[in-house]
């Protein structure tokens, strides 16, 4: 089997049993069911228990999940999409707190590629496949997941599939 690159790759191990998940921030699940957003980048190392990135390999099968935040505001529930405000109908705010709610599947994708790449190198292409208009978007959309992140940093990018999206 070849690679985007030409190169030849392993074969396909094909875990099929659903349970490793893949874990997006609210604003990705549009993008991602419309086929428009096929890759994710993941700082490598860094721990997510929500997301089981280490463990994929290619063709396996895996249920993409989004966890919203809801903030309670004297009140009133209030959802905040990944790096946005949310607004409320109370005009005064005086006491919040926010804890994330359960992971919610959406879609089942299957794992086409994993490779390395350092924030330094990205391309365009990876751009595209991460559904950006270019690398400085997509360093910028980096930055918002990993503040700490310099050129030097490594991540994995983790191609794939929207196989099947699951209501809601």
């Amino acid at each position: 089997m070849l690679n985007n690159n030409n190169e030849r790759s392993p074969p396909p191990t094909g875990n099929n049993n659903h349970d490793l998940n893949l874990n997006f921030a609210p604003d990705f699940i549009r993008p991602i069911c419309r086929g428009e957003k096929v890759c994710t980048l993941r700082l490598w190392g860094e721990e997510d228990p929500l997301s089981d990135t280490d463990k994929m390999e290619v063709g396996d099968l895996v249920v993409a999940t989004c966890t919203q935040t809801t903030a309670t505001t004297n009140g009133d529930t209030v959802t905040l999409e990944s790096g946005k405000e949310g607004t409320s109908s109370s005009s005064s705010s005086s006491s919040t707190s926010s804890s994330p709610s359960p992971t919610v599947p959406f879609a089942h994708l299957t794992i086409t590629s994993k490779d390395y790449v350092t924030f330094r190198n990205l391309t365009d292409e990876i751009a595209e496949s991460e559904a950006c208009t270019g690398v400085p978007e997509l360093q910028c959309v980096l930055r918002r997941f990993y503040p700490s992140i310099g050129n030097g940093s490594r991540l994995v990018a983790v191609r794939f599939v929207c196989a099947r999206v699951l209501e809601m």
